[in-house]
């Protein structure tokens, strides 16, 4: 017992200060061979080796805080080792923490036992309280932000303008039309189909290329007043006059869409035959410009034995932004 005695060092948690150190834990080799903490059932039990306590600084504090039933003051200077945080007395403190001691049995024979358990250093609570105001803050705002996605007006407001919802773009007026070519029928009697037909608003005509073929590389040109911002162009494909004619006639399956904000090219989905006159929108660089050059690109022929190889177009529709 002595052995080990000698060796443990001593920190004196009174309030006597070091006087090379500064501080009020002294801490120097101590000969404690006359101290009250000999023959004491709880330290001869913590020094013969049967509860290991973490250092011997920390067993001489606890054991005579304990055999001197005194209260000694907390040391100010921190102390880096956590097995120093630990604690078997509630009643007496060698610093600001303790876990307390217990008395367990052990076979039939009741005897001292340590129950040391370990706290960690207080720490400074600021850094963690601002964390989670930081995180309920982001949870809040991605909440709310994900209820107003769910919403009906949020996904509304969220889509494009789109033919049958043009979103607030007003319809651009006073389009001028030309073509590359058209075509012109003479049996029975001579029938027209200019490319004015296709900004007429009547769904009764249409702009059908002229040359042989399919017309791949045909184009239509619209000639715009001034240079509106325009966001949305819309077209019925194939000759809309009737399911008959619009079965028979050739129709768009892509076109190349050319503005002054350059190229684009813009592929039409195959619409159900019952929606033969409904419009479809065209990918575009959308901005400013003076004019919309439609070039097809790729035609599909019509069908029955009656079909026209004649890619035909009954309406486009220019929409801008105010």
């Amino acid at each position: 017992m002595n052995k080990l005695v000698k060796r443990v060092l001593w920190r004196d948690c009174r309030g006597s200060v070091n006087a090379r150190s500064g501080h009020p834990c002294r801490l120097a080799n101590h000969p404690i061979a006359g101290h009250p903490i000999a023959g004491h059932p709880l330290a001869d039990h913590a020094i013969a080796g049967q509860e290991r306590l973490a250092t011997p600084l920390e067993s001489f504090c606890r054991i005579n805080a304990l055999a001197r039933r005194l209260r000694p003051k907390p040391c100010t200077r921190p102390v880096r080792d956590p097995a120093f945080w630990t604690s078997w007395n509630r009643q007496y403190r060698c610093h600001t923490k303790w876990t307390g001691a217990k008395m367990a049995t052990r076979g039939n024979t009741t005897e001292p036992r340590l129950w040391v358990g370990v706290v960690q250093p207080p720490q400074n609570r600021w850094p963690g309280l601002l964390s989670g105001l930081l995180i309920g803050i982001f949870t809040a705002v991605a909440t709310s932000l994900l209820l107003l996605m769910l919403t009906p007006h949020f996904k509304s407001a969220l889509a494009e303008a789109d033919c049958e919802d043009p979103r607030g773009l007003h319809l651009v007026s006073g389009v001028g039309a030309e073509s590359s070519s058209a075509l012109t029928e003479s049996d029975p009697r001579v029938v027209e189909h200019p490319a004015v037909l296709a900004i007429d608003g009547d769904l009764g005509t249409s702009w059908v290329e002229g040359v042989d073929g399919l017309g791949t590389n045909e184009t239509l040109t619209l000639s715009l007043p001034g240079t509106p911002d325009v966001q949305l162009v819309c077209v019925i494909n194939g000759y809309a006059k009737s399911e008959a004619l619009y079965l028979r006639n050739a129709r768009v399956r892509q076109f190349t869409v050319q503005t002054d904000q350059g190229s684009q090219p813009s592929m039409l989905r195959q619409k159900p035959v019952a929606d033969y006159a409904a419009y479809q929108s065209l990918a575009l660089p959308k901005g400013s410009t003076s004019e919309i050059v439609l070039t097809i690109a790729i035609a599909v022929g019509g069908v029955g034995g009656d079909r026209a190889a004649d890619t035909s177009i009954s309406e486009v529709e220019v929409w801008a932004r105010d």
